[in-house]
C-alpha cells in the first residue's frame, strides 16, 4: 500500500506584475463607475455622453455595462424568435457543471466506494454524466453555428458574391471578443490560483493545473490546445473553446459552399455527416472504449481526460454533429423565419415526440449496457455504434425542438427559456464556462479528508457550483468581458473613422487633413 502526503507546497514564483495589471484594471472600472454615479447619472447629459471622456467612462462604468448586459433589442422580429436560445444555453451550462461536479468530487479519495461503483449503472446518473459530457455540449456547437449561419445569410441577402475580407473580419471580431477574457483566466490559473491555500490534496489538483498552465498556456490563444499536449491542457474544459473556434473557421468556408450551391445543401451536409459517423466509429472502436465506466477511471481521472477517451472527446470531427445540425437548422430558420409553421395539431404532436422525446430517450441508453445481455455481448462494437449515432440523434431532436420554439411552440418550456432573467444568465454563460472548472478544482483541493458521497450531497454540490460559477461570471463579465469588448468596439470605430478621413482627404486631393 502506497501512502502519499503533500501538505506543503514549494515556494512559487512571484506574480507582482500580473497582479498589478488586474488590480489597476479593476480600480479603473470602479473609478469610472463612481464618476458615472456622481458626475453624470445615467448619462442623461447627451453632450457629455458623446464626448471622448464620456465614451471612455461609459466603456468601464459598471452601471453602463449592467445596462448592456440587460439590453434586449425586441424591435427585431428575428431576435424575438431567437430569445429562447439564451435559456437553452443556461440549462445546458447547468448540465455541464453537474457532470464536472461529479468528476471534481471523485478526484479525491471517497469513503463509500460502493456509491462510486454503482454511479455509472444508474439510469438517472446517465442523464447527467453521458448527456453533459457527450451530447449536451453538441447543443453549444449547434447554437454557435446556427447563429453564424443566420447572420451569414442575412449579411449576404442582396449580394452577388462573398468577399474574403468578410470572412477575415468575421473571425477577427470573434477572436478579439473571446480571447482577452480567456487569457485573463489562463493567467490567473498560472499565477494566483496556486497561492490561495495549501492542503493534502492541493498540489495534486491545483498544483497540477498550475504547472500545466505555465507550460502550455500559449496553446490557448491560438486555439490548438486540443491538439498540442491535450492531456496536459491548461484547464481541461478549455478544449471546447478551441473546437468551437475551429468550427467557426470551418463553418465560414462551408457556408460559402452552401451559399453558392443552396439547392445541394442536403448533399453537402449529408457528406459531412457520413465523414463524422465513420471517423467517430473508427476512433471509438480502435480505442476499445466500453461502458459502463469503472470507478478506477473516475479515481485516476482527476479532471484529466485519459489518452484514448480524450482523443475522442476533443477531436473536431467526432463533435461535428453539432456543427452540421447548426448549419442545417440555421439555414432552415433563415428561409422559414417569416412563414407560419405547425399550424395543425397533429404537426405539433409529432414535433413533441420527434424532438424532445428523442433527445431524452437517447441519453440513458448506456446505463443498459451492463444490465442487459443485448448490449453486453460484444460491448466494443455496440458502444462504438451508440457513440457515433447518439450525438447526431440527440442534436437533431434538440435542434428540432429549438426550431419549434422559434416558431411559437413549447408552451411553458418556451416561456421559461424566454423569461427575461434567462437572457442575462444566457449572456453570462461564456464566463461561467471559463470559471466553473477552476472553482470546482479549488473546492476539491480545499478538502482535508476523504469525501462521503450520496445523491443529496452531489445535488447540493451541483447547486453550489452553479451559484458560485454564475456569481463569479457576473463579476468577470462586468469587470473584464464587457469593458474589453466595448474598448475593442471603440478602437475599431476610431480606426474606421480615421481610414474614412484618409480616403476623403485623398479623394479631395487635400494636402493636409486636421
Amino acid at each position: 500500500m502506497q501512502v502519499r502526503l503533500m501538505c506543503e507546497l514549494p515556494k512559487r514564483e512571484k506574480t507582482t506584475l500580473r497582479s498589478a495589471f488586474l488590480v489597476v484594471f479593476i480600480l479603473l472600472v470602479l473609478i469610472a463607475w463612481i464618476y458615472d454615479i456622481f458626475a453624470s447619472p445615467d448619462f442623461k447629459d447627451t453632450k457629455f455622453a458623446k464626448s471622448k471622456f464620456g465614451k471612455f467612462i461609459s466603456i468601464f462604468s459598471l452601471t453602463q455595462n449592467w445596462h448592456r448586459l440587460n439590453k434586449i433589442d425586441l424591435t427585431n422580429p428575428d431576435i424575438r424568435s431567437l430569445r429562447c436560445l439564451q435559456g437553452i444555453r443556461f440549462f445546458c451550462m447547468y448540465n455541464v457543471i453537474a457532470a464536472h461536479c461529479v468528476a471534481a468530487n471523485l478526484s479525491i479519495p471517497v469513503v463509500n466506494t460502493r456509491y462510486t461503483e454503482e454511479i455509472s449503472e444508474r439510469v438517472a446518473d446517465r442523464w447527467v454524466g453521458s448527456g453533459s459530457r457527450h451530447a449536451i455540449l453538441q447543443t453549444y456547437f449547434m447554437l454557435s453555428s446556427w447563429l453564424l449561419t443566420y447572420q451569414f445569410f442575412v449579411d449576404h441577402e442582396k449580394k452577388e458574391k462573398i468577399k474574403f475580407s468578410y470572412l477575415v473580419n468575421s473571425f477577427v471580431k470573434r477572436y478579439f471578443r473571446i480571447t482577452p477574457t480567456l487569457l485573463i483566466l489562463v493567467g490567473m490559473c498560472a499565477t494566483w490560483l496556486v497561492h490561495l491555500s495549501r492542503g493534502p490534496f492541493w498540489d495534486d489538483i491545483i498544483g497540477h493545473s498550475y504547472r500545466t498552465c505555465r507550460s502550455n498556456w500559449w496553446s490557448n490563444p491560438i486555439y490548438l490546445n486540443n491538439f498540442i499536449h491535450p492531456v496536459e491542457m491548461c484547464q481541461p474544459s478549455l478544449w471546447y473553446i478551441a473546437v468551437d473556434t475551429q468550427y467557426y473557421i470551418v463553418g465560414l468556408f462551408i457556408l460559402c459552399l452552401i451559399w453558392k450551391y443552396q439547392e445541394k445543401i442536403a448533399l453537402i451536409l449529408g457528406c459531412l455527416w457520413v465523414v463524422h459517423v465513420l471517423d467517430t466509429y473508427s476512433r471509438i472502436y480502435s480505442s476499445k472504449i466500453i461502458l459502463p465506466i469503472y470507478p478506477e477511471l473516475f479515481y485516476n481521472m482527476k479532471f484529466i481526460l485519459w489518452d484514448h477517451a480524450g482523443s475522442v472527446a476533443k477531436a473536431p470531427i467526432a463533435n461535428m454533429s453539432g456543427l452540421i445540425a447548426g448549419l442545417g437548422f440555421g439555414y432552415t430558420f433563415y428561409k422559414c423565419r417569416n412563414k407560419k409553421l405547425f399550424t395543425k395539431r397533429i404537426h405539433v404532436i409529432l414535433w413533441w415526440f420527434a424532438s424532445l422525446g428523442v433527445s431524452i430517450l437517447i441519453i440513458p441508453i448506456p446505463a443498459l449496457f451492463k444490465k442487459t445481455t443485448i448490449f453486453s455481448n460484444n460491448p466494443e462494437v455496440n458502444f462504438a455504434i451508440y457513440a457515433c449515432l447518439s450525438r447526431s440523434i440527440y442534436i437533431f431532436g434538440t435542434g428540432f425542438f429549438i426550431f419549434g420554439m422559434t416558431h411559437g411552440q413549447g408552451h411553458i418550456i418556451r416561456a421559461i427559456n424566454e423569461w427575461p432573467p434567462m437572457y442575462v444568465l444566457g449572456r453570462l454563460t461564456y464566463s461561467a464556462y471559463l470559471l466553473h472548472v477552476p472553482i470546482q478544482l479549488v473546492k476539491a483541493g480545499l478538502k482535508r479528508a476523504p469525501n462521503y458521497l450520496n445523491d443529496f450531497i452531489l445535488n447540493w454540490e451541483m447547486l453550489s457550483d452553479l451559484f458560485l460559477s454564475y456569481m463569479a461570471a457576473l463579476f468577470f463579465t462586468l469587470f473584464f468581458e464587457l469593458p474589453i469588448s466595448e474598448l475593442k468596439k471603440h478602437i475599431t470605430s476610431m480606426l474606421k473613422n480615421l481610414r474614412r478621413n484618409e480616403v476623403t482627404c485623398y479623394s479631395n486631393k487635400t494636402e493636409k487633413c486636421e
